[in-house]
């Protein structure tokens, strides 16, 4: 069996295995040697400041947190002391997000509102 391929396949075959090498370090050096991608986690609210998440598992109610997961600090050995993650002022690659119909479609969360207090 001999297979023939011209030199333009042979050119396609060469560039479309370089892409997927390219693509693969890329990503490998994104997420784990940089760790830039979002973690995202629930922070206590108080709805005297501000619209909250009530879940459905839980009576306490949040606001969800995302966080560029190179600036969140590591947990202890067991996994079972880790800070509470918060923003900084300013801080680039971190937002809280209030609940709102938007946050509940773009986020797909089952969960209610509870309105602010002071809006009430």
């Amino acid at each position: 069996m001999e297979f023939n391929i011209d030199k333009k396949s042979k050119i396609v075959i060469v560039f479309a295995i370089l892409g997927i090498i390219a693509s693969i370090t890329i990503c490998y050096y994104l997420f784990l040697l940089k760790y830039d991608y979002l973690v995202f986690g629930k922070i206590k609210c108080d709805t005297k400041f501000g619209d909250c998440f009530k879940g459905i598992d839980s009576e306490d109610p949040y606001l969800l947190i995302a966080k560029k997961s190179y600036s969140i600090p590591p947990c202890g050995d067991d996994g079972n002391n880790c800070k509470e993650i918060s923003c900084k002022v300013g801080e680039f690659g971190c937002s809280v997000i209030t609940c709102n119909a938007q946050s509940l479609k773009e986020y797909n969360i089952e969960s209610e509102c509870l309105k602010s207090e002071s809006n009430e």
